[in-house]
């Protein structure tokens, strides 16, 4: 998750929520700050399919310092659940 290329940083962290891995939800959140777009969308994701766990990591992103964390919490959980169960296929 700090590989210092920014397509790595993706996989893993698609990776480890296409593995619904709960326990890495602390992990996934701080990659909603992440430089990189495509890490946010993909950790914003991640979260999201972790269910209530997930949810709860977006909504206290919410309050976060990190602009790029609120806003991409903002648009993950604005999301329709088809909507969002979809965009992680793609």
């Amino acid at each position: 998750l700090d590989d210092p290329d920014a397509a790595v940083r993706a996989a893993a962290v698609e990776g480890l929520g296409s593995l619904g891995h709960w326990p890495s939800a602390p992990s996934l959140s701080d990659r909603l700050g992440d430089p990189a777009w495509p890490v946010r969308r993909a950790a914003g994701l991640a979260l999201r399919r972790l269910g209530g766990t997930g949810r709860l990591y977006l909504r206290r992103a919410l309050q976060a310092d990190d602009q790029f964390a609120v806003d991409m919490a903002r648009q993950v959980l604005d999301l329709p659940e088809r909507v969002a169960r979809d965009a992680v296929r793609h």
